[in-house]
């Protein structure tokens, strides 16, 4: 079977991990430019096929909204799908009740619920039958239903298992409306392997929706991933236009759908080429970052809404994209939770990494700041505007008033890199200009809706946290290579991987991942024949499983020589190089 498009390896990133990094970011330009231009033969988002599918989508979903009785629209996903659900539900839904009169229509199920939102839950993607349950409480008496299921490499069982139930409830006429499948992959490459404790594989159910009177594909090609499998970055920015396009254009759909969506992807190209004109600033970003977390520093971003939002959505995609530590890249938010889903829904008790205030920030990272760690401020304006914005929401327990001028300039006393993003739609005085005590300003001029400010936001975000780690050893090529094995889609993926870069066949692959997994020379029956689910919980928590898998799989390795290899030389692709090959 051929590869999802999401998991093979882009030609334009091959020496990705060697690149400097203003090199990464022209890199990251490239591969970029294939969500407006589209990816060889393939349908792209300005080829009829998708223009067509996209349009269906936003008439039905306007029908929908203009339906008698209760309705709901459903986003559901998980990782940064999930994310991007939440992310459009609070984005759309004042406009919605604006223009329908009905609060909170749109909204989202994320796997491993709202925790997820940070930090990934273990096995919550995988379960096809909860995923059903989450479903039917979140419908509720509803009698409409428009769902879309986010899936970036057409894969996950947890859209996989609401898709199907829905198919069975319109066919039997118990609901009313659509169920929609976005991914970046083509259905033929569906994940064709069977789901665990279900009777399906994720490709039947994308075949029974393709060919359904109430199934939408929703699959543009924008080619492989920067870093192979990364799918929070173009399938990322792709889920998030696809969600823009659904929400701007369902209010009040126009004759020629076609062609305000063309329109849209042009403005989406000029944000594009408006982040890439700042390919210094970012390289520079890029660089200190790779030293800070090269040297155990740490990555702060902060923000109001909604790019403090897209800081958290980004850091909580480090840890299982590459084996980072959950206090590498951090996110803060003015107001926390109360900003992000609003009273009643505060969930800093669960951990330390789930306290998201800006005033956590102030308290907790501020006064023991250093110069290996960096902070980055995000908003929206000229930059000096930004500088002066206050910051109020939830900093009641702080004295004094607090802006981003003071939080940085208080940041720089400690001896950290400051940064300011300064995402604007018209030139200002300040472009250009330097800022006291704020080491590195990016400030593009970008169209003016909000929705074009929030890619930038993203684009750049993700430019960031990727370069700076690739500059760590985290990645192979164009290959993770220190990704947390923590559901069924990174389980394969990490064969893949091995396979693809020692030269194996899938069976060492596997065995030498399983190697890896249970610290171990010699595979026994039982963890042979254990499931998939086994090996994910076996594989939690342990770090360098991948590398480690990399050099059992050339036979010149027993598990401790391994070991002691990685301790040794953490950049996998230096020890292949001098022992393995």
């Amino acid at each position: 079977m051929s590869l999802s498009i999401t998991e093979t390896p882009n030609e334009l990133t091959k020496d990705i991990d060697i690149a400097s990094p203003l090199e990464i970011v022209r890199i990251l330009r490239q591969t970029d430019s294939q969500i407006y231009n589209g990816y060889l033969g393939f349908p792209g988002f300005q080829d009829s096929e998708s223009l067509n599918a996209i349009s269906n989508c936003i008439r039905k979903t306007h029908a929908i909204l203009r339906a008698p009785g209760k309705k709901v629209i459903i986003l559901a996903g998980a990782g940064t799908s999930g994310r991007l659900g939440m992310f459009t539900a609070r984005d759309y839904n004042p406009a919605i009740k604006k223009a329908f009169g009905e609060k909170n229509l749109i909204k989202y199920l994320m796997a491993g619920t709202n925790k997820a939102l940070i930090a990934a839950q273990e096995g919550s993607e995988d379960d096809a039958i909860h995923a059903v349950e989450e479903l039917k409480a979140l419908i509720g008496d509803a009698k409409h239903v428009a769902y879309i299921g986010v899936t970036c490499g057409m894969s996950a069982p947890y859209v996989a298992g609401q898709l199907n139930y829905l198919l069975n409830e319109f066919e039997g006429k118990r609901l009313k409306g659509y169920a929609g499948l976005m991914g970046f992959n083509l259905l033929s490459r569906a994940r064709n392997v069977p789901i665990e404790q279900w009777d399906k594989t994720f490709k039947e159910v994308s075949d029974r929706t393709s060919r359904s009177p109430f199934g939408i594909i929703l699959n543009p090609i924008t080619g492989p991933e920067p870093v192979t499998g990364s799918t929070r970055m173009k399938s990322g920015t792709s889920t998030k236009l696809l969600l823009d396009m659904i929400f701007n254009f369902c209010i009040q759909p126009s004759q020629d759908i076609s062609s305000d969506l063309k329109s849209f992807m042009k403005d989406f190209e000029t944000t594009r080429t408006a982040v890439y004109d700042q390919q210094l600033p970012i390289s520079e970003l890029i660089k200190k970052g790779g030293e800070t977390l090269s040297s155990k520093g740490h990555i702060y971003y902060l923000g109001k809404a909604p790019y403090g939002i897209l800081s958290l959505v980004d850091a909580s995609e480090c840890p299982p994209t590459f084996g980072a530590d959950f206090e590498d890249v951090r996110g803060f938010l003015e107001g926390g939770w109360n900003t992000l889903l609003g009273k009643g829904n505060d969930l800093s008790h669960i951990s330390t990494i789930h306290r998201i205030g800006v005033e956590e920030f102030i308290t907790g990272k501020l006064p023991n700041l250093t110069e290996k760690d960096i902070v980055i401020v995000l908003g929206e304006g000229a930059p000096e505007k930004v500088l002066q914005q206050k910051v109020t929401q939830g900093m009641s327990q702080l004295n004094g008033v607090w802006n981003w001028k003071k939080i940085l300039s208080a940041s720089k006393k400690k001896k950290a890199t400051t940064a300011l993003v300064a995402l604007q739609t018209t030139h200002s005085s300040a472009s250009g200009r330097k800022f006291a005590g704020i080491d590195v300003v990016i400030s593009p001029i970008v169209p003016l809706p909000l929705h074009f400010r929030e890619i930038a936001a993203k684009l750049i975000l993700n430019a960031i946290t990727t370069g700076a780690h690739i500059l760590t050893g985290k990645v192979y090529q164009n290959r993770m290579v220190d990704l947390k094995i923590s559901n069924n889609k990174l389980f394969f993926r990490t064969i893949q991987i091995i396979s693809a870069i020692m030269k194996a066949d899938e069976r060492v692959a596997r065995d030498s991942m399983l190697k890896s997994i249970y610290e171990t020379d010699v595979l026994t029956p039982e963890i042979l024949e254990a499931p998939i689910s086994d090996h994910i919980n076996k594989a939690t928590g342990k770090t360098k499983v991948v590398p480690k898998a990399l050099l059992l799989a050339t036979g010149n390795f027993t598990y401790k020589k391994a070991s002691e290899a990685i301790k040794k030389e953490p950049i996998v692709r230096h020890i292949i190089q001098k022992w393995a090959l």
